[in-house]
């Protein structure tokens, strides 16, 4: 092409138009600006400095640039050339060196009115200097640097001696590369190279789900830090030495092995990473100052199975293709993708990756000794970017992060897992990638055993009821429970157990008998279970409010022939079972009880089921006893404690509410109001002294908003299970009762109802409460896909051992056996849990809680499983048709929008179906 017409005004190119607008976001901010400072030490003659720049200023019209906005679209308007001044400013010490260094680092510039290149000449000492310099993005890239020191050097050597300068005019300015670059990108071409982004990155995320340390802002603000790490030169001739054997260059293996670790650490096997290339395609070109450096988007695609070497065949691929269409403007790119502009990250990707071993040239000045200073300052334009840069044979790595979204030490390990798994890829090439390792054998050690809680002394072999009989031989006449109809004292409560155990025993209950329950919340519950286990058996909690289907499939599932009840049970002999009163005339000769096991059931109770069959969780003695003996010993209650006893007996929660204070010597408050009327359960508590409580958060918030709960100060402490509990839920409770404890407890059915705890005291913060730690004898394991330790800070599965492990699922082996797995360090025999919940280990050993890695839903603390939901929708006489709504992939099932929908949706159903 002709040299176009040097007008007083350009267009601005395609890469200064995505810097202008990135600018008006926030206008003369620091976050596109490139400061240097060179160090200058021996006989400097600022004249020839000045006179050398000036002269720069000259020969390129982009340092001579504004841009302004004529008629709503950005220009760029060149100013003539004028006499360059150098500041000159003297500094004391080093200290004032560096804050003058970090305070130019921090100045942006207004991009319709200052000279965009600023130099200051800082002078320590008549024969020490730093000449600091600073360039606006817009007008300035990284091979601009090598082209202005090159100059510099020569007009300085040339000025200093009184010689003119030895440079050639420029054939053309970067406003004629503009001009051309406008009018090239137009037509055929432009869609030709526009149709192959189309194609390649159609349905691509537009964001890589990294672990961070804090939730985003709103607003992406640019804040950053830099991480530095040296690749020893083995590692590099490796690289080489496998770029060469597969065809491909050491700039795709340094990418194959980032973009493993960013699938690794986030999960995602479908992402997209960004990479600049110098976009000078002409030899005019390579002598300007400006901006030519455009912005590709490789898309990472691998499957579970991808071994490193065919990751790098299609990552070698990718880049082939990305480079043979490099000169589509990124910002057109995004404009034929229609990518969503979310002003909380940058569009398409937000993890970048460059591999600089091209010379930019050094600054040589006679008589000096120069060096270049490294000014902080702090600015990251992505959540990632990995810069691998290579000068005089050696390489080194820089990892830029957002501070708002990584703490320092998240960066510094992630720098390590990507030198870890490269080493590795070179060594291993044809493993699959999730076996390559990211934690050193050290860290694995840490995470198996670091984080575990001590071992506690040893269960005592009793059973459950005989903690309660050791509690009511001690103190026979203390209150043991109340309720709205009486008091009983833990000797009469005793007696009434153990009049019911033996007209069981009389029926032929033993150690393994499952005795269905169906007791209303009265103080006959209580007795209900303690005379089955009493008797030997394990009790099945059956609410009388759940529909008669539901409990005759219960009882069929366990093969339940008993049932005890106050009457209100709607089972009758007809269903094949037989009732026992709870109250009624005493045994006549009962046989003596065998008394079971630590090792025998206490109670089978139900959950939900994932193949629409609710899964019957066995829970022994040892377990049970293991969980509340922990809780005891950390927390004690005594005969001036009232726990509150709330929920369904269909629910887990209302063992721990019942025997908690059971076996400490305390009183169970029964509430036969339910969590459903909040003022009333306030004025229960009040009245009868509740010093311990636990909720669902969701009914926490309930009782909150009555404004009453402040006034019960008798309680000392609650906790909350069942549900993701909120930080704005936590500070609310702590602002109406700050004398009292809040814990989060985190567990399910399956590990006797908890397994992890965590103290709210002195937590702050947004965002929802971590899960806490282990309890006492239990393990917690973050798992990955093949069963390894997910480093910390990484999103893997829950596993669970120790004491509290469920036998498994009644009469389930097949269930039993997917989700209780060998352990994978234990001892033989020894089993974990799969809970299915994604969590992570924090830098401070605490877990954080993410959601289910399955389909299943907490609704108001109520386990759900969309296939038992559908199955039970099925059987229903009523129902002509079933329609399944799925949730978008990746939508947390505790997001309160998608909370709101759903507790919406259940409360028309329940209405419905009455």
């Amino acid at each position: 092409d002709k040299k176009a017409a040097a007008p007083k005004s350009y267009p601005l190119s395609y890469p200064q138009l995505q810097l202008w607008f990135l600018e008006q976001l926030d206008p003369g901010g620091a976050g596109y600006t490139l400061p240097v400072a060179i160090w200058l030490e021996g006989r400097l003659d600022p004249g020839a400095l000045e006179r050398s720049l000036g002269e720069i200023v000259s020969r390129h019209e982009i340092l001579r640039t504004t841009f302004a906005s004529v008629d709503g679209e950005p220009v760029q308007q060149v100013s003539a050339p004028a006499p360059f001044s150098l500041a000159i400013a003297g500094v004391a010490d080093r200290a004032e060196l560096d804050r003058r260094m970090r305070e130019e680092g921090e100045r942006g510039f207004a991009l319709d009115r200052d000279r965009l290149l600023r130099a200051t000449l800082l002078r320590l000492s008549s024969d020490l200097h730093v000449l600091m310099l600073n360039a606006h993005h817009i007008i300035w890239d990284g091979w601009s640097s090598g082209v202005f020191l090159r100059e510099l050097g020569a007009l300085y050597e040339a000025s200093s001696a009184d010689r003119p300068s030895p440079l050639p005019p420029l054939p053309l300015q970067y406003g004629d590369f503009a001009a051309w670059h406008r009018r090239r990108l137009q037509g055929d071409g432009l869609d030709a190279q526009l149709s192959y982004w189309r194609t390649r990155l159609e349905g691509a995320p537009y964001f890589l789900d990294l672990p961070t340390d804090a939730p985003r802002p709103h607003l992406q603000s640019l804040r950053g830090d830099t991480v530095a790490f040296d690749l020893p030169a083995s590692l590099i001739g490796g690289v080489q030495a496998l770029g060469k054997a597969t065809g491909t260059t050491a700039y795709t293996v340094l990418l194959a092995a980032f973009a493993a670790t960013l699938s690794r650490l986030s999960a995602q096997r479908d992402f997209v990473v960004g990479t600049p290339v110098a976009n000078r395609t002409r030899a005019e070109l390579e002598g300007l100052i400006g901006l030519f450096v455009n912005t590709l988007a490789l898309r990472i695609k691998l499957g579970p199975e991808v071994t490193f070497r065919g990751l790098l065949a299609a990552v070698g691929e990718e880049v082939r293709g990305a480079f043979a269409h490099a000169e589509a403007p990124f910002e057109r790119v995004l404009d034929v993708l229609k990518v969503p502009r979310d002003l909380s990250r940058p569009p398409l990707f937000s993890v970048m990756f460059s591999f600089q071993n091209a010379p930019i040239g050094k600054l040589e000045l006679p008589g000096l000794e120069v060096r270049s200073l490294e000014i902080e300052q702090g600015v990251s334009k992505h959540d990632l970017t990995l810069t691998i840069l290579e000068r005089d044979g050696r390489h080194q790595g820089f990892l830029e992060y957002n501070r708002d979204l990584f703490l320092r030490t998240r960066a510094q390990r992630m720098a390590e897992q990507f030198k870890l798994l490269l080493a590795q890829a070179l060594e291993r090439p044809d493993d699959r990638v999730v076996e390559l390792e990211l934690i050193t054998p050290a860290e694995r050690r840490h995470l198996l055993a670091g984080w575990s809680p001590p071992e506690p002394a040893a269960t005592p072999e009793v059973c459950l009821h005989q903690l309660f009989e050791a509690e009511a031989a001690r103190a026979p006449s203390a209150v043991a429970v109340v309720s709205a109809a009486e008091r009983l004292t833990y000797a009469e409560l005793d007696a009434r157990a153990s009049a019911l155990a033996a007209r069981l025993i009389s029926e032929g209950v033993r150690p393994e008998s499952v005795v269905g329950v169906s007791v209303g919340h009265t103080a006959d519950l209580p007795a209900a279970y303690l005379g089955v286990m009493k008797a030997g058996g394990a009790f099945l909690p059956l609410d009388p409010a759940l529909p008669v289907a539901r409990q005759r499939l219960l009882v069929q599932q366990c093969g339940v022939h008993l049932v005890v009840t106050d009457g209100t049970t709607p089972l009758t002999a007809g269903d094949g079972v037989e009732r026992v009163p709870v109250r009624g005339p005493p045994a006549a000769s009962p046989a003596p009880a065998v008394k079971p096991s630590p090792e025998n059931l206490a109670y089978v109770i139900h959950t939900s089921g994932s193949t629409g069959v609710p899964k019957g969780v066995m829970i022994s003695h040892r377990g049970i006893c293991s969980r509340l003996l922990w809780e005891q010993r950390a927390h004690p209650l005594g005969a001036e404690d009232g726990v509150l006893q709330v929920a369904s007996t269909a629910f887990d929660a209302s063992v721990w509410e019942l025997f908690r204070p059971l076996i400490a010597g305390a009183r169970v408050v029964m509430s036969a109001e339910g969590a459903t009327d909040p003022a009333s359960l306030v004025a229960l508590m009040q009245r009868e002294r509740v010093t311990e409580a636990g909720f669902v958060p969701s009914a926490l918030e309930a009782l909150l908003d009555t404004g009453a709960l402040g006034a019960c100060a008798c309680l000392r402490r609650v906790v909350c299970a069942g549900e993701v509990l909120d930080g704005k839920l936590r500070d609310r409770f702590v602002h109406a009762l700050p004398g009292a404890a809040l814990e989060n407890f985190y567990g399910q059915t399956e590990v006797s109802i908890d397994a992890v705890s965590f103290p709210c005291a002195g937590e702050r913060g947004p965002g929802p409460v971590p899960l806490g730690r282990p309890i006492d004898g239990m393990r917690a394991y973050v798992l990955d896909a093949v069963l390894r330790p997910a480093p910390i800070g990484v999103w893997g599965e829950l596993y669970l051992s120790g004491p509290g492990l469920a036998r498994g699922y009644h009469d389930r082996p097949d269930l039993t056996g997917e989700r209780f797995v060998p352990h994978p360090w234990g001892a033989p025999g020894e089993r974990a849990f799969r809970t299915g919940d994604l969590v992570r280990y924090r830098e401070d050993g605490v877990l954080e809680f993410r959601g289910r890695a399955d389909q299943q839903v907490k609704i108001r603390g109520v386990r759900v499983e969309p296939g038992e939901v559908e199955a039970a929708l099925r059987r229903h006489p009523k129902v002509k048709e079933v329609v399944v709504l799925a949730l978008p992939e990746g939508s947390a099932a505790d997001d309160p929008a998608q909370a709101q929908l759903l507790d919406r949706l259940l409360s028309e159903l329940e209405s419905t179906a009455q």
